[in-house]
Order: C-alpha cells, then sequence, then structure tokens
C-alpha cells in the first residue's frame, strides 16, 4: 500500500516562504564553525518554535542519526465501564530519524513494531488464548511500514503510513500551532506530547480502530541547551486507549483497551535490549533493524535542505 498523501502535507514540505530561516538555532555555525544544537535559553516551551525543537531533539537526533524508542508495558482490558482486568503484555520499538527543513519544519520518517506478548513472561505470542471470548486466535502483531510526515511550528501538518491493519491518520494534529504539555522542576523537565490516530479499511475507510496516545519524556534542560549535543537524552512512558483490535475477534463485545509503558531512547541498534530485535526478525524480517533511508521519503527533494544526508 501506498501512502496517501494530503495536500497540506506537500505544501508544508514544499516550503511556506513566510517561516523560511525562522527557527532560532538549529544549524547555525557556532565561533568555531561547528553546528549548534541548543535549544534557546531562556527555554519558552509555550512558544511553537521552541516547543517543536525540543520535541524534535528529546524524540530523536537533530543531527539526522537514527534513534530507537524502546519500551515495555501492559494492556488491560475494561469491560462496560468496570475496572481494568491484566489482558497481556508488550514489547514496542520504534526506530525516528528527523531533518529540518528549508522553511523551518521538521521531516519526521519512522517505522515501529508492536510484539504482543504473555503476562508476567513477556514471551512473544503466536496465539492467544482470549480469556473475554475463550477463543483462540492467531496474534497479529502491528507493524508500521516506514512512514514520513512534516511537523510545523504554526500550521501543524503530519501524513503516516499504513500500518498491517490498515490506512492511518492523525486528524488531530492538523491546523493547529505546535504545543506540548510541559512542567520544569529545575533542571528537570517533562514533557507530554499527545496524539489521537484513525485506522481505516484501506478499500471501504471503514474505521477499524481507534487510539487516542499520550507520550510523555523526561529530560534534562541543560541537555536541550548544550549546542554540542544533538540528542537529548530521554525516559519515555506511553499510554493509549484503544478500541479493540480486528486479530481479537472482539467486535460484538463492549468495551476498549488501555495500553501503559515505560522506556527510554536509544542512539544505537546495538544499545536496544536484543529481544524486541530478534523477536521482530522473526516475524517481520527485514524491518526494523534496516535502516531508514532519507531516500525512500514521501516528499519532493526541493524542499530540502541540502547537506544532511
Amino acid at each position: 500500500m501506498r501512502p496517501r498523501l494530503n495536500r497540506r502535507t506537500v505544501l508544508a514540505g514544499a516550503g511556506a516562504l513566510g517561516l523560511a530561516g525562522m527557527s532560532p538555532a538549529w544549524g547555525k555555525e557556532t565561533r568555531t564553525g561547528q553546528l549548534s544544537f541548543a535549544v534557546p535559553d531562556p527555554l519558552v516551551l509555550d512558544d511553537p518554535e521552541h516547543a517543536l525543537m525540543t520535541y524534535m531533539k528529546v524524540m530523536s537526533d537533530l543531527s539526522g542519526r537514527r534513534t530507537y524508542r524502546y519500551h515495555t508495558g501492559r494492556i488491560l482490558v475494561v469491560r462496560r465501564g468496570g475496572v481494568g482486568q491484566p489482558f497481556m503484555d508488550f514489547i514496542s520499538c520504534k526506530q525516528d530519524r528527523v531533518r529540518r527543513l528549508s522553511d523551518g519544519s521538521y521531516q519526521h520518517s519512522y517505522k515501529g513494531v508492536i510484539l504482543f506478548c504473555e503476562l508476567n513472561t513477556f514471551r512473544v505470542l503466536d496465539r492467544f488464548d482470549n480469556p473475554i471470548t475463550g477463543k483462540t486466535v492467531d496474534v497479529r502483531h502491528f507493524r508500521t511500514a516506514q512512514g514520513s510526515g512534516v511537523f510545523t511550528p504554526y500550521n501543524g501538518a503530519y501524513a503516516l503510513r499504513p500500518s498491517e491493519e490498515g490506512d492511518m491518520s492523525a486528524p488531530g494534529l492538523e491546523d493547529q500551532a505546535f504545543k506540548l504539555g510541559w512542567d520544569r522542576q529545575g533542571n528537570d523537565l517533562w514533557i507530554t506530547y499527545d496524539e489521537r490516530i484513525e485506522v481505516r479499511d484501506p478499500q471501504t475507510q471503514d474505521l477499524l480502530y481507534a487510539d487516542s496516545s499520550m507520550y510523555r519524556y523526561h529530560t534534562e534542560v541543560t541537555d536541550l541547551q548544550n549546542p554540542d549535543l544533538a540528542s537529548a537524552p530521554s525516559i519515555i512512558s506511553w499510554d493509549t486507549e484503544t478500541t479493540f483490535w480486528p486479530w481479537m475477534q472482539m467486535q460484538n463485545e463492549y468495551g476498549h483497551l488501555i495500553f501503559g509503558s515505560m522506556g527510554k531512547k536509544y542512539s544505537s541498534l546495538e544499545d536496544v535490549p536484543p529481544q524486541v530485535i530478534e523477536e521482530s526478525e522473526k516475524r517481520i524480517p527485514n524491518h526494523l533493524a534496516s535502516p531508514i533511508e532519507w531516500s525512500e521519503h514521501t516528499l519532493p527533494d526541493p524542499a530540502l535542505d541540502p547537506g544532511y544526508e
């Protein structure tokens, strides 16, 4: 399946002249002739430009190097307004790569997996004995094909690549200034980024499931404002509330799922805990471990700053 790029995303990639050169520090040379990766001081995260640069540096790496967000967690099933019950565990990893465009926006390319696991053991499942329905079903692990989108400070635009389940879209990211929830206590900084995704059948466009996700990161202000540090170390939590996924065969059940996890960003594949790489390669060969290349991006070449391959 090929991605469906909306017109707004292509225009954002092509460049908005009114925003050209607006990024406050990224890519400017210091007195020593080196690129500066410092988020401005004072840090004003109510400013969309500061917020966007901060998120790119915390989520990935401003120099264009690949990074990996790894986390493990638990899924609760909630039925008819009751309390959540443990359903299964999961491990996940997403490869990210970002680069600044000539208009001050950032292109984000990514791909990743969610592998569903047995409760308490984190043994990756191929079959699942569903305690709600009493059925044993084939597990379909989640895979996002390499996708690409654009984050802009003032007129948010983004496009998602199809997943294994269907066509993905994030309508909540469009037509608004970029915002982060944030809390600073001295040198400690917590930021929150929320994302609402719909997955639709590629033929009928019927809604298969929807999820409302919240990413939270802990980082340090001194790392953000270090001009020599292109990637700020970060601890990550990810929580999402979703409808039941199609492979679970729970369409007739009333309820939803809650995902909760913790993890961190790694700067190289060699540092990522090996289980998620090994199990992903068994089931989805040459996906997570293969590097994101800019040659596969979905935006027009003229929109990109030269020299950042």
